[in-house]
């Protein structure tokens, strides 16, 4: 049901405005994601299944702020070095790499200046 309204709300009025409907796909993907993502977090908590740790809230922060400047710096980097149908095959492959190396590398310096480290990631038993 949440999909289907994200789709409304985003698809169609992409489309129509600015041609972009594909990035209302995603989008209302992306928000139907998170809200399944909320409700099953909500529903654990609630029944006890899932307690959570100290230091969640602040871990979660560190990725949605690590992921959002990932975002802008691919936005900003497409527009300033991005691929455009001009541009030989080689160059978008190269072009397009550079920006997914860059991506990459922001998103874990964002994470790394942030205090998240490998051994936050490990399970204890």
């Amino acid at each position: 049901g949440a999909n289907i309204l994200s789709n409304i709300l985003f698809v169609i009025p992409l489309h129509m405005n600015f041609k972009l409907g594909h990035v209302g796909l995603a989008l209302a993907t992306s928000c139907s994601a998170m809200l399944n993502v909320y409700l099953l977090f909500r529903g654990l908590v609630k029944q006890g299944i899932y307690q959570v740790q100290p230091g969640f809230y602040r871990q979660v922060t560190m990725f949605c702020v690590a992921a959002c400047l990932m975002g802008g710096m691919l936005f900003f980097g497409q527009t300033l070095f991005g691929v455009r149908e001009d541009f030989t095959a080689f160059d978008r492959v190269w072009r397009l790499l550079l920006l997914c190396i860059a991506g990459v590398s922001v998103y874990f310096a964002v994470l790394f200046a942030g205090g998240v480290r490998v051994r936050h990631f490990k399970q204890s038993a």
